[in-house]
Order: structure tokens, then C-alpha cells, then sequence
């Protein structure tokens, strides 16, 4: 049957959570800029935290909260989900991240209509892959979901892309990069005053590294950096800020190093509070073994601050090496140090890298960029519909 669109398509994107991951931070970023260009948009989020929902319910996004609770909860997920999809008749729905794109393509049993859209972020079955019966049927059925059930898929790198196409037989994924707002400006800080209630000075050659505590993000690999910098008779600190199953094992190994003094751990921040934090920050250091498209060097570009990261998954995608930031090989601490070695002592490095990944970001990957991608996209597969 033909569907003929008179007014403005009607989206809902679907996540997890709300937390502070780049996927989430991407969409309190995306949903505004959609809706401005003539979308309407609403966001379903299947369980806490909700963070970041007022920042879009002030932006004129329908927030919806699930309650979905922890675990898996299928039939509750689904009902739900399409109780919410009836009641509101979107033209499209669009998921980021597991659980959310398998409910997603589960609502298809139940529903024909609308189109259906999944954002792959991530590099997940890398980081889990799978080797147990478990982890082989989830995959399986991912195969036969994401295959049947889905209209268009799209990937956040060609990285990304890549990674899905081989593990899921995907012919067709659309690569869009994860969008900033570039109205965040560069402003000047206090870095004494910002610095201080984490216990550095405003001299201090101050390295922050924002992430979730897990093994991919490779903090161990800038604690043995730092330790051979001290070697060196270089002293640069270090600021980890984030949450995870490992903060515990990592304050011990900061401790069990003697680094207490010169890196300091704490929880996440506010979104911010944390752009201030690494607007008083000297360099960026992103040392991970796995990345999709990550956001917050990004937006550390944005805000003229270097970037010194690993060459893994869509990080080259994002910086160029030796003209908008620094890229090393994963996995290697002596080059990490040599590398924070060069930005320590060239305060003009700092500068030139630091204000060529802004123009990098505004130019590439601001939501002015990508939106004719998703307009593309969107009118794309709606036109499938009416066919």
C-alpha cells in the first residue's frame, strides 16, 4: 500500500540508557538538529539512567521512559514498544546499541509497519565474541533479525561497517559518523580553579583520559607510559575520570605503582562540568585496544585541545595522524610515552595540533555536515514504504 507523507516524519529512536557513552551523547546531540531540519522526533529509553533527557525535553524531544528494568525482559520490552509505536504511529523507528536493536527487530512479528533503522556503534563481537553457546545463538539470531527485520542499517565508521558486514553477512550499511554540536566553544578557563578539587596545580602538565572503566579503554597502558616518563624525569599527570567494573582494580594499580601522586581517579562528571575539565587539560590521551566512533576526543577537538589516541577501529576515520592529532599503535606503552614525551616538551605542537583538530571536527563531523546524510537516508527509506 502507499503511504504519502503530508506532514513532518515522525521518528523514534530507541536506546538503552541515557548514560554518558558516546552513542548516547551522539543522540542528545543528533535528535535537536533532526527536529530542526523538519523531523518529529521522540526518544524511547528502555531503562536507567536518564541522563541527558531534560537537555532534549528542553529541545522540544518527547522523552519516553520504559522502565524497562535490568536484564533482559522481552515480552515487557515488547509490549511496551509496541503499545508506545500504536499509540503514536512513527513513520520510522530507529535503535543504537544491544538490547535496543534486537527489541527493535523483534517488534516486526507484531507489527508491519513502521520502517525500521539500527545504528551499529561499537565493535562488539571483537570484544565479545562468540565462544559459548550463549554468545553463538545470540549471534544467530542477530544473523536472522537484523537480515529480515531490519530496512536499513547504518555504522558510525567504515570500521564499524566493516566489522557488521563480515559478523552478520550485512550487504548494505550506510556509514554516518557520530555528529557534534558545534556551538560548544573554546573559552577561557581558570585551570587553577578547575584543577585544584582533583589535586593539581595550574602548572602541571595534566593529561585526561574520560571513559568507561574496561579493559578495551587501555588505561594500564598510560599508567606503564607514565611510569617510564618518570624514568625520564618527565612528571605529567594524569586525570581518569569514569565509572566500570574496574575502577576498584584500577585505583590499586595506580596505587601498587606509586602514581598516587600523579594520577588521580574519580567518577564521571556532569556533560558540563567534563568539557571544562578538559578544557583546563593539556592533552587528550585516548589509549584503547577497540573503538567504533568515539565522541569525547571529538569533542575535546572541538575545544582545541590535542588528542593523542590509538589507531583502532574508527579513530583514523576521526583524526588524521600528525595534522588534527596524534596516532600510535595499540598495546604499546613505550611509544604512548614517547609520544606524551613530544607534547609535554612543544608547547606549539600542543598549539597546532590542538586547533587543527577543531577545524578537523567543525568541517567533518558537526550535525550541519551529517544532516543531509540523514535526510538522504530517512527520505530513502521511507520511500521504500510507498513502494
Amino acid at each position: 500500500m502507499s503511504r504519502h507523507y503530508t506532514s513532518a516524519p515522525k521518528l523514534l529512536h530507541i536506546i538503552e540508557h541515557l548514560g554518558r557513552g558516546g552513542a548516547e551523547i551522539a543522540l542528545v546531540y543528533l535528535l535537536p538538529a533532526l527536529r530542526a531540519c523538519g523531523f518529529h522526533c521522540e526518544l524511547a529509553i528502555l531503562r536507567q539512567p536518564y541522563e541527558g533527557d531534560q537537555v532534549l525535553e528542553n529541545a522540544g524531544i518527547v522523552v519516553h521512559h520504559l522502565g524497562i528494568g535490568p536484564g533482559w525482559s522481552v515480552y515487557r520490552a515488547l509490549g511496551k514498544l509496541v503499545s508506545l509505536i500504536r499509540r503514536r504511529e512513527f513513520d520510522i523507528i530507529h535503535a543504537h546499541l544491544f538490547p535496543a536493536t534486537f527489541y527493535c527487530a523483534m517488534t516486526k512479528a507484531l507489527l508491519a509497519a513502521p520502517r525500521r533503522v539500527v545504528t551499529f556503534h561499537n565493535l562488539d563481537y571483537d570484544l565479545f565474541p562468540p565462544n559459548n553457546l550463549k554468545r553463538k545463538v545470540m549471534k544467530r539470531a542477530a544473523k536472522v533479525l537484523m537480515r529480515h527485520c531490519i530496512d536499513a542499517h547504518v555504522a558510525v565508521s567504515r570500521s564499524v561497517a566493516e566489522h557488521y558486514r563480515s559478523a552478520l553477512q550485512l550487504e548494505s550499511i550506510t556509514v554516518i559518523e557520530n555528529a557534534l554540536n558545534t556551538q560548544m566553544n573554546c573559552t577561557d578557563v581558570d585551570r587553577r580553579w578547575i584543577r585544584a578539587p582533583y589535586g593539581f596545580c595550574g602548572e602541571d602538565f595534566l593529561m585526561i583520559m574520560p571513559c568507561r572503566f574496561v579493559l578495551e579503554k587501555g588505561h594500564r597502558y598510560l599508567l606503564e607510559a607514565i611510569e617510564l616518563l618518570r624514568l625520564r624525569g618527565i612528571c605529567a599527570k594524569a586525570l581518569l575520570l569514569g565509572r566500570g567494573p574496574l575502577m576498584e582494580q584500577l585505583v590499586n594499580d595506580v596505587s601498587k605503582r606509586g602514581l598516587a601522586g600523579d594520577v588521580k581517579v574519580f567518577p564521571s562528571l556532569p556533560h558540563d562540568k567534563l568539557m571544562q575539565v578538559i578544557q583546563a587539560s593539556d592533552l587528550f590521551v585516548m589509549p584503547s585496544t577497540h573503538e567504533g566512533f568515539p565522541v569525547t576526543p571529538a569533542e575535546a577537538m572541538l575545544l582545541g585541545i590535542p588528542v593523542l589516541a590509538t589507531s583502532v577501529g574508527g579513530i583514523p576515520e576521526l583524526i588524521e595522524n600528525g595534522v588534527s592529532g596524534i596516532l600510535v599503535e595499540p598495546k604499546n606503552s613505550t611509544v604512548l610515552a614517547d609520544e606524551i614525551c613530544r607534547f609535554f616538551c612543544d608547547a606549539q605542537l600542543r598549539l597546532r595540533i590542538g586547533g587543527n583538530g577543531r577545524k578537523r571536527v567543525i568541517g567533518n563531523f558537526s550535525t550541519e555536515a551529517l544532516l543531509p546524510r540523514w535526510q538522504r537516508l530517512y527520505g530513502d527509506v521511507l520511500s521504500q514504504s510507498s513502494n
